[in-house]
């Protein structure tokens, strides 16, 4: 059981919720590491973000904020059920069409580069046809 990635007209990419976990902790760990850091505290502790930390994030953001907030959409958004909307797409595909997701050693390879082609490619293509990309 996992997430579903699916767009009309497209081939539609699966993830396990960890995995999808595991990637937004280390997508987030490529902007800033303490950005990373309080990812990971909320997405682990199930807890709402509290207004020190979204502070932090505004801070870390400086002078980067449309990449955060292109970010921010990704690891905010329900990986159970939803969607994404064309100009939601268009500012995660913003955010991250630049982004690789360095490997800690040669061994590590959790099919991080697969997942962010996977979202870039879907969010390009649903931003570009004007498709919602479904979370099933």
């Amino acid at each position: 059981m996992g997430m579903l990635l699916a767009a009309k007209g497209m081939k539609s990419h699966q993830f396990t919720y960890i995995q999808n976990s595991m990637f937004l902790v280390k997508l987030a760990e490529t902007f800033d590491k303490r950005y990373g850091e309080i990812v990971k505290w909320w997405i682990y502790s199930n807890e709402p973000m509290t207004e020190k930390f979204a502070n932090e994030v505004l801070e870390i953001a400086k002078g980067r904020e449309k990449q955060e907030e292109g970010l921010s959409i990704l690891i905010k958004h329900s990986d159970v059920k939803g969607y994404l909307e064309p100009e939601e797409c268009e500012k995660v595909y913003a955010s991250i069409k630049n982004m690789h997701i360095p490997k800690e050693n040669d061994t590590e390879n959790r099919g991080f580069d697969y997942m962010l082609d996977c979202w870039r490619y879907m969010t390009k293509y649903c931003s570009e046809n004007k498709q919602r990309l479904e979370y099933k």
